[in-house]
């Protein structure tokens, strides 16, 4: 009787120890996901800008054409 309750003790150390292990590997996996999230976002944004950057510059490009075509027309 007494080994059967020293291996019970045993798995239920056993058991705890996993389940404390396991509860700060998913504190781990979310902190990781909040960095990732973070950093797409941060690349996302870039991107945006980068692309509000070109379109914005294609624009000037096409005013100043028109310009040109307007004073070579005349």
């Amino acid at each position: 009787m007494a080994e059967a309750e020293m291996k019970a003790e045993k798995i239920l150390t056993t058991a705890h120890n996993r389940l404390t292990q396991l509860h700060g590997d998913i504190s781990e996996l979310k902190r990781q996901r909040m960095q990732l999230e973070i950093e797409l976002e941060a690349i996302l944004e870039s991107h945006r800008k980068l692309l509000d950057m070109s379109t914005e510059a294609m624009e000037a490009k096409e005013t100043s054409e028109e310009k040109l075509k307007y004073i070579k027309g005349k």
